[in-house]
């Protein structure tokens, strides 16, 4: 399966569980950004075929920004990491703020800061062993969540 077929694939699925739609030509027009849309969520998905993928600082501000001209929607992203070892691991990303309203437990977060000056925050498959993992990118401290619990927090608030 290409990749633009298993982006569509993933697409659906992502808005499957937000209980939202899928925005079609995402990107080329003004008023439909995001790749889906639901009540309470604006969500990029990304896909790659490598063993890691590296969210661009650039790539978290564009949601974040859509996100807030378009009903105040929380921004999210939908991570799909293959790497041809078997299943893919498929990862949440938020910002920290929207995790802490969430979570009641009010567990600790394993720290995983990066340098202050980083572009970019890498995840690789080995985060299918982390439940929680925070890491500052400039000015953005964002949580990487496995999506499965990140649908338990959307669906609990």
């Amino acid at each position: 399966m290409t990749i633009q077929k298993r982006s569509r694939k993933q697409e659906r699925a992502t808005a499957k569980d937000l209980k939202g739609r899928t925005t079609p030509a995402t990107g080329a027009r003004w008023h439909s950004k995001g790749d889906v849309r639901s009540d309470k969520f604006l969500v990029e998905c990304k896909i790659t075929e490598k063993r890691s993928y590296s969210l661009p600082l650039k790539v978290w501000e564009k949601i974040l920004n859509e996100a807030r001209r378009d009903g105040f929607r929380t921004p999210a992203m939908c991570i799909e990491v293959h790497g041809n070892l078997g299943d893919p691991i498929v990862l949440a990303v938020l910002d920290r703020d929207t995790y802490e309203m969430w979570d009641d437990h009010n567990r600790d977060i394993d720290e995983f800061r990066l340098i202050e000056d980083k572009k970019s925050f890498s995840m690789s498959r080995a985060w299918e062993k982390v439940s929680v993992c925070e890491g500052v990118v400039e000015k953005h401290r964002l949580v990487i969540i496995p999506w499965k619990e990140f649908l338990n927090y959307a669906e609990a608030n």
